[in-house]
């Protein structure tokens, strides 16, 4: 036993404390750990083909340094803190739910919970911030709920064309814009000279992610408060939108006085220069708030807390390791529970949804798009009449919601945007089906009415995230959990109403069909 000759540390010497953690901490921390293998094997594959998560590979070796760097603080360990159930046990059962669901997003904040609460657990305070603080990067690099994830790039995609026109127009240049269609017209009577849509891809979104990490790391290393450093993160938002406004307006200008050309070339070309600049006014950010704030009112390092040897904290210890171990196999077993594909693709496939007098062709979806959501069954079927009117049919299902994916993904080409979006009904005679619709258009001029809707455990819905929450009240329940995205889209020859009268004729027609094999899961 070591005796200590001040106050605080005679009262620790006397329980004769060591400053390595014990078996059952380490056991605990060991298994907490474990909970992210499944979470990071999930990820892999948006972080190799997802654009906007392709910096999702830096993030685990950065989160190590950075525990690595704290090691000073993690090689003392307080005992038992039963104030960390509070966080531990609703984790746990996330966690179940996303093991069950194949949520990434629910299942990454859960493995961030339990983490964080085994460390709070075992440690105390300090520990939960600093585990929390290094593994809250992993947030930002999980794709976002589908739903969201399209709103917000719409949202971006609108206000990028509108600000990056309205500062066109304020240089002097003849800017017309129509939603994320942004034109240069000197003669009103002759085409544009420069047209450009604020594709996804242009709308800010992927940098986005990538500002927010950045953000999160200048704010991690700054020494203020939660609030200021939560405002540093939040400040990526507003520069994301002003770099990207910035971005498209030189590309106007470049386009408009040199030549298109060069504009895109610009365009395709100063993704780094951007990415360089925003880090450096996000330090300079940094430096401008430690300079203003009073040295006072900075959080600084402080010495390592003392240590305290809880009563009984060796048993806590192993009673929360066998807790994890419980939730890890739960996890196991919900994997496996929704592991068998439920509609198989021939059930799909073999169906005879026809139109009459038009050719048929089966086709297949993008590689990445396949990978990413992998549905257990996909169609995507197109028609051609002999006057060059074209339909196509696309149908996806899965009994795991995760699986179903949003009615603008899965489909054979990449260059169509989003233009205009609006909600309908279609009456059958069952009732109405509820329907999203979209005016898609490329870069050539041509355009598309896309009109898609999803049919769950309780019918038809345009909301994924409701399919989503039926689904897993579904597979809570152990029935049938079935839910599949169905999209129709044609092409806009003369005009809208003619378009969109051709997709409620084929839907009239073939829908109770289809309605029916996926309502019988393909049987």
């Amino acid at each position: 036993m070591v005796r200590s000759t001040d106050g605080e540390g005679a009262g620790l010497a006397e329980v004769g404390v060591k400053q390595q953690p014990g078996a059952g901490v380490l056991l605990v921390l060991g298994l907490a750990a474990l909970s992210w293998a499944p979470v990071l094997k999930g990820l892999w594959p948006y972080w190799v083909l997802d654009p906007y998560l392709s910096h999702g590979r830096l993030v685990p070796p950065v989160v190590l340094l950075h525990l690595w760097l704290q090691r000073k603080w993690l090689t003392r360990w307080e005992g038992f803190h039963p104030r960390a159930l509070l966080l531990v046990l609703p984790s746990a059962g996330l966690y179940l739910l996303g093991a069950l669901t194949g949520d990434l997003f629910l299942w990454t904040w859960s493995a961030l919970g339990l983490t964080a609460g085994a460390a709070w657990f075992c440690g105390g305070p300090r520990k939960l911030r600093i585990v929390a603080g290094a593994l809250g990067m992993m947030l930002l690099t999980t794709p976002w709920p589908a739903d969201l994830d399209l709103d917000l790039a719409h949202r971006l995609q609108l206000s990028s064309s509108a600000l990056s026109a309205m500062l066109g127009g304020l240089f002097g240049l003849p800017i017309t814009r129509h939603d994320i269609v942004v034109s240069i017209i000197p003669n009103q009577a002759a085409p544009p000279v420069f047209s450009m849509i604020v594709a996804e891809h242009c709308s800010g979104f992927s940098s986005l992610f990538r500002f927010l990490w950045i953000g999160y790391l200048v704010a991690y290393h700054t020494p203020v408060s939660a609030g200021w450093r939560a405002l540093l993160v939040a400040a990526s938002v507003p520069l994301t939108v002003a770099a990207n406004t910035a971005r498209l307006t030189l590309v106007l200008l470049i386009a408009a006085h040199v030549s298109p050309k060069w504009g895109m070339w610009y365009h395709d070309h100063e993704a780094p220069f951007r990415q360089v600049v925003c880090s450096l006014v996000l330090l300079g950010m940094r430096q401008a708030l430690l300079a203003w704030l009073p040295k006072g009112t900075r959080r600084e390092d402080s010495a390592p807390e003392p240590l305290r040897q809880a009563a009984g904290s060796r048993r806590a210890a192993f009673g929360l390791a066998a807790l994890l171990a419980l939730v890890l196999l739960a996890g196991l077993w919900g994997q496996h529970r929704v592991s068998a594909p439920g509609i198989s693709p021939s059930a799909l496939t073999q169906l005879p949804l026809g139109q009459p007098g038009w050719s048929v062709e089966d086709r297949g979806a993008r590689s990445d798009d396949a990978l990413l959501v992998r549905p257990d069954a996909l169609l995507i079927r197109r028609y051609e009449s002999k006057t060059g009117d074209s339909l196509e049919l696309a149908v996806a299902a899965s009994a795991q919601g995760i699986r179903v994916p949003h009615g603008f993904q899965c489909t054979a080409e990449t260059w169509w945007e989003d233009t205009g979006q609006w909600q309908s009904s279609l009456k059958l005679e069952g009732g109405s089906v509820p329907l999203s619709q979209s005016v898609l258009a490329n870069e050539t001029g041509e355009r598309e009415l896309m009109t898609y809707f999803y049919v769950g455990p309780r019918g038809p819905t345009r909301s994924l995230l409701g399919l989503r929450l039926s689904q897993w009240v579904a597979l809570l329940r152990g029935a049938p959990s079935q839910g599949a995205m169905v999209r129709v889209k044609v092409a806009i020859k003369k005009d809208l109403g003619e378009a969109d009268g051709l997709t409620r004729d084929y839907l009239a027609r073939n829908l109770p069909i289809l309605l029916g094999v996926l309502r019988s899961g393909g049987r």
